[in-house]
């Protein structure tokens, strides 16, 4: 209430502290995030993991996702397909992007993602370009491309035992 009535005289400076305030509420937001995710290591340690945990945060919400996802998204990553922390994030991101750019849950996004990079041994560009081929062939068979991903990622055990040749036979199969 008082900086709202010093306002006018004070000039830019409560602007200056509004968005300062701003600034240490999103770090904060950020650094919950990842505790939340990844326990006291991850929040209370200045370091190279923390750091890249945070660009992953951001990476999120600029696509319109959360912040907690990114964390949910890596440690899935890490924990169910057993990659690196390093590869983890870079795949978290374009688990990301595919999911808003193809409409399929971020889980099954992520599952599709690992699946590929565990079976076939893709990097995350190879897998996200498989997966983008794979949505414009289901439309150019008049099939719901988003029907036909989250089919072949819930069906992962199944895609891992019959994939050959990349696994494009199991996805053009899904499209039939």
């Amino acid at each position: 209430k008082t900086f709202k009535q010093m306002g006018p005289a004070l000039g830019g400076i409560t602007l200056g502290i509004a968005a300062a305030v701003a600034l240490l509420l999103t770090f904060n937001k950020q650094q919950e995030a990842i505790a939340d995710q990844f326990g006291a290591i991850g929040a209370n340690e200045l370091n190279s993991f923390n750091n890249r945990l945070a660009v992953a945060n951001q990476e999120f919400i600029a696509l319109g996702l959360e912040a907690s996802q990114a964390q949910t998204t890596i440690s899935a990553f890490a924990n169910d397909f057993g990659i690196a922390f390093s590869e983890a994030d870079k795949l978290a991101k374009a688990a990301g992007e595919l999911s808003v750019a193809t409409g399929l849950s971020l889980d099954s996004t992520t599952k599709l993602l690992g699946t590929l990079k565990k079976t076939q041994g893709l990097t995350a560009d190879q897998a996200s370009d498989l997966i983008k081929s794979t949505q414009a062939l289901a439309v150019a068979n008049d099939v719901a491309p988003d029907q036909v991903l989250e089919d072949v990622a819930n069906n992962t055990e199944q895609f891992a035992q019959f994939a050959k040749d990349g696994g494009e036979n199991v996805l053009r199969a899904a499209i039939q």
